[in-house]
């Protein structure tokens, strides 16, 4: 997420999402549209594969700046200056989720053959096993948000008061 003193992408009309096959850049959103102000937003970079596990924390301000350099070639315009605090660095933060302890891991990401083989039945028990979280809800609802996992909760929580009742 790196932070903006302006709004390029509204200036094209743009509300920030975006979708490239970039080499810093894969996917972008608005991260808090509704406290965005003319001179001040938060713009998310979402990545994931190769680019996702090789972001490095520690080194912020040069993933920031790399982010950056793709940037214009989605919002034309867009000014590196745009996202400096004081002239010199970058409001920025990262979380690369295979690094962090309390997830060591990543969002759904369905591989080829996901529709054919598996789409519909996430979630479904197998026997008395129930299956919960964000990849157990379907595709078309929310799989890969926390709006996911909690439905899928209530859901597994439901098949067991019904099977054993």
């Amino acid at each position: 997420m790196v932070g903006f003193n302006s709004r390029p992408w509204a200036t094209l009309g743009s509300n920030g999402s975006s979708y490239a096959d970039l080499p810093y850049l894969q996917g972008t959103w608005e991260t808090n549209p509704s406290q965005a102000t003319y001179n001040r937003a938060v713009l998310t970079n979402y990545t994931g594969g190769n680019l996702g596990a090789g972001l490095n924390s520690k080194k912020l301000q040069r993933e920031a700046a790399n982010f950056l350099s793709n940037l214009k070639f989605i919002f034309p315009g867009t000014d590196i200056a745009a996202a400096k605090i004081n002239n010199t660095e970058f409001l920025a933060y990262l979380e690369n989720w295979s690094f962090n302890p309390l997830t060591k891991g990543s969002y759904t990401c369905n591989q080829p053959g996901y529709f054919t083989t598996i789409a519909g039945n996430e979630g479904k028990s197998v026997n008395n096993l129930y299956f919960a979280g964000e990849h157990t809800n379907s595709f078309y609802e929310w799989q890969g948000f926390m709006e996911g996992a909690a439905i899928s909760g209530i859901n597994a929580a439901q098949q067991i008061l019904r099977d054993f009742k």
